[in-house]
This record gives structure tokens, sequence and C-alpha cells, in this order.
């Protein structure tokens, strides 16, 4: 399920693709009213190991998504996935991340979808 009304969020894109190691890749970038931008990145890998990446503009963001950590893991693991590792980055400009996020890879399946 993809939202594409989201009350508080001014715009947002999110990429998908499959690389050749068969690993799944998901890049979350949103930009919200209140709380500035986020960018996430998951990684799926063995169909049940999750990586997050998260990095926040603004300091109160990042200081909510920390203090609800050990809940995101939780709700992942009720579901099947097991989280083996969740790590708060240095934000980046979108462009930038985009551009590492597709440099060099050989793809398999992907999609970009912008809000």
């Amino acid at each position: 399920y993809i939202p594409f009304s989201w009350e508080g969020m001014k715009n947002g894109s999110m990429m998908m693709k499959q690389s050749s190691d068969e690993n799944f890749h998901c890049q979350i970038d949103l930009d919200l009213e209140h709380y500035g931008r986020l960018n996430m990145m998951l990684v799926l890998s063995n169909e049940k190991y999750i990586d997050l990446s998260i990095a926040v503009q603004k300091k109160e963001l990042s200081e909510k998504i920390s203090s609800e950590l050990h809940t995101l893991k939780q709700a992942l693991n009720e579901v099947g996935l097991v989280t083996s590792g969740v790590k708060m980055l240095e934000y980046k400009e979108v462009n930038i991340v985009k551009n590492d996020y597709f440099n060099g890879e050989n793809l398999q399946f992907g999609i970009n979808l912008k809000i």
C-alpha cells in the first residue's frame, strides 16, 4: 500500500529495485511540513532480513524516530522480518543520495514513484 495523499507531506518519492545479488532495495524520500526532509533506505535480503538507514533534516524528528526504534523493530519482527541493522545517518540532499543509489548497479527490476 502506497498512500498518494498524506496530510502534512509537501512531496515525496519512492524508488525500488532488485539488484543482481537478489536483494531488494527501497529508498523513500519525504518532505514533511513540520519535520523537514527524511530519507530512508531499506534493504531486504534472503526474504526476511531487513536493514534500515534513516537520515533526517531536523533534530526534532531524529529524536522522535530514535525514541521509537524499538517499536519499529518489534513491528517488523511481528510480520516475520528480522532487523539486521538500523542506522541513523547524517542527512544528505536527495539528488546526491539518488545518484549514489543507482551508481554502477546492474538492476534486475526497478520502479520510481514521485508524489
